[in-house]
């Protein structure tokens, strides 16, 4: 059976099946003044004048009575909107109302939100779970890429923390983007896939930069529960609520609306299970990489870390030091970085040279910061191999936070 479609806020929404309608009536939401339409209607017509509805009305209690009643004026014909469907509209039809008003009720004139103009839960959820999930993505994979080449402290402190702490990090700087985004473009694409936008509540557009961080906020507290699991299942439940009845969101109360614009059942089928299925897949990903580096032993987040370090140390480091020194190659095995130099000399010179590597390069290697935090917290080894050319012989030396300490540095 075709559902009914309703003009909100000027607009069509639906379709709505005849339980939604006495559901709506029920809470005021609706009346027998609102302009309703259906496939096989020729126009647009108040639910009052719909025979088939007539059933609806008569189940709805009339207002109480409060004092003398005074004499309402004769209404006025109700404007139409013109067939053949719910896409046109008379010029005689007003362009916008912020919310429904109950007119057969003088003595309560207090606007009642629609429906409607908050968008299903189940909708809502899935923009935001598309929205979330995609800005981690694209976080994680910063994150991952390319922080070992803009600070790799940092990048170290992250990998040695928690995966529950550093995933809800990760989603917290997700909502942040999102409030980038919705400044940027004006929509997110969740919500646009779904027919969502978000407006603030006194109707003055859309909302500035700082404004879109407030309602991210907002949504990150009261909706998600900072990203908490068990904490999160009881706002999802308290804000499912409130939406599935035509209230606003906890997080939206006296700041923000949401309109709908009407789309398809079968883009919203789709736009759901493309999410679902987006968001399973980020999962697996997540739970197999983590499942990786639970087979390669204890802090296998640390050592994909230092291999990271290693590559780009490596990719830094000039192939010849001065005229006497070239660096061939490097290896990393595990936390043992080693360093293989060839150095320009003459064999007798040996002794001076391995005289001198032993007194400076504990100087450059202990006394250098990001080092240092490498040996003391990662348990890091240093070895840098020297190979006289032309001949076999080789000397070196070994660094570790202990030895450093015995040397004084």
């Amino acid at each position: 059976m075709n559902g009914w479609y309703l003009a909100v806020d000027g607009s069509p929404n639906g379709p709505h099946m005849r339980d939604d309608l006495e559901r709506l009536l029920l809470t005021g939401q609706i009346n027998r003044k609102t302009l309703v339409w259906r496939k096989g209607m020729p126009r647009w017509t108040v639910l009052g004048s719909v025979d088939e509805l007539n059933g609806l009305l008569e189940s709805i209690p009339p207002p109480l009575p409060s004092g003398p009643q005074r004499r309402k004026p004769a209404p006025k014909p109700e404007a139409q909107l013109e067939g053949p469907g719910p896409f046109r509209q008379s010029s005689s039809t007003p362009h916008k109302t912020d919310s429904i008003v109950q007119p057969d009720d003088d003595h309560n004139k207090k606007p009642v939100t629609s429906i409607h103009t908050q968008g299903g839960p189940w909708s809502r959820y899935f923009a935001r779970q598309f929205d979330i999930t995609v800005n981690a993505i694209v976080i994680a994979f910063i994150i991952e890429f390319s922080l070992p080449y803009i600070s790799i402290d940092t990048y170290l402190a992250y990998s040695s923390i928690n995966n529950t702490v550093a995933g809800i990090g990760i989603i917290a700087l997700a909502f942040a983007l999102n409030a980038l985004t919705l400044t940027a473009f004006g929509n997110s694409l969740g919500k646009a896939m779904l027919g969502l936008r978000a407006f603030p509540v006194d109707g003055t557009g859309r909302f500035d930069i700082a404004g879109n961080f407030k309602r991210e906020l907002r949504v990150w507290i009261f909706g998600a529960a900072m990203a908490i699991p068990i904490f999160a299942l009881f706002t999802f439940i308290a804000n499912y609520r409130e939406v599935s009845v035509g209230r606003p969101a906890i997080y939206d109360r006296r700041f923000a609306k949401i309109k709908v614009k009407p789309i398809g059942a079968t883009r919203r089928a789709l736009a759901m299970i493309f999410t679902g299925c987006l968001l399973v897949g980020s999962l697996t990903w997540a739970k197999m990489a983590e499942d990786q580096i639970s087979s390669n032993g204890e802090s296998g987040n640390v050592e994909k870390s230092l291999r990271a370090a290693s590559a780009k140390w490596n990719k830094n480091l000039p192939k010849k030091i001065d005229k006497f020194t070239i660096l061939e190659k490097t290896s990393t095995m595990d936390r043992q970085f080693t360093y293989h130099y060839r150095l320009e000399i003459d064999p007798s010179q040996r002794d001076s040279a391995n005289t001198y590597v032993n007194k400076n390069v504990p100087n450059l290697v202990c006394k250098e910061k990001i080092n240092r935090n490498m040996m003391r917290h990662y348990g890091v080894v240093y070895i840098y191999k020297y190979r006289i050319k032309n001949t076999p012989s080789t000397f070196g030396i070994r660094l570790d936070d202990k030895r450093c300490r015995e040397l004084g540095l």
